[in-house]
């Protein structure tokens, strides 16, 4: 599916940056992320926001209201060993979220005792894993490319929030234009 008219923010100039996928969202977002760098240790030298047209044909997830992806949606997308692979590793994201806590409130279990089932996916598949880190780990998105996928549609965090992100997994192939401009700061 084309998708026009998403914006990606820059500190640095080059649109595809240093990670393995390329992020847009709106252009409020991109001009935030192009103006405030979300790493402390980078600077704003060279802003820019670029508005493109994407193509995501294979969606990992296509929900712009959630920032969260299931263990069920992660199993039928690249199986229930690489779904447990993910879920003990990252079990931070995991046990961030209100539904581990209550899980655990009323289980009793703990998140390692939970992962050390047998039939761990029973109590995994109400347990949702914030989407970004997945997108972000290289092992996980062999993992998404080699079952087809090519981007995720969802819900950005953190200064995105409440937006949609869109995530393209190849950039040389997935971005159709881009046009850009230097953002100016408001008083």
């Amino acid at each position: 599916m084309l998708i026009k008219n998403v914006f990606r923010g820059t500190h640095g100039g080059d649109i595809k940056g240093r990670s393995p996928n390329t992020y847009f969202s709106t252009e409020a977002v991109a001009r935030i992320y192009a103006l405030s760098p979300n790493d402390a240790n980078d600077l704003c030298v060279n802003p820019r926001v670029y508005q493109a047209d994407i193509t995501i044909t294979k969606p990992l997830v296509n929900n712009p209201h959630d920032p969260f992806i299931t263990a069920v949606a992660l199993v039928i997308a690249i199986g229930e060993e690489n779904t447990r692979t993910i879920y003990l590793e990252q079990e931070a994201w995991v046990c961030s979220t209100d539904m581990w806590r209550e899980l655990q409130a009323t289980s009793g279990l703990s998140y390692s005792g939970m992962m050390s089932k047998t039939n761990w996916l029973l109590f995994a598949q109400v347990l949702d894993v914030q989407l970004y880190p997945l997108l972000d780990n290289p092992k996980y998105m062999a993992w998404f490319k080699e079952a087809g996928y090519d981007g995720a549609i969802y819900n950005g965090s953190g200064v995105g929030g409440g937006s949609p992100e869109y995530c393209v997994f190849d950039f040389y192939e997935q971005v159709n234009s881009t046009a850009a401009y230097i953002p100016q700061v408001e008083a």
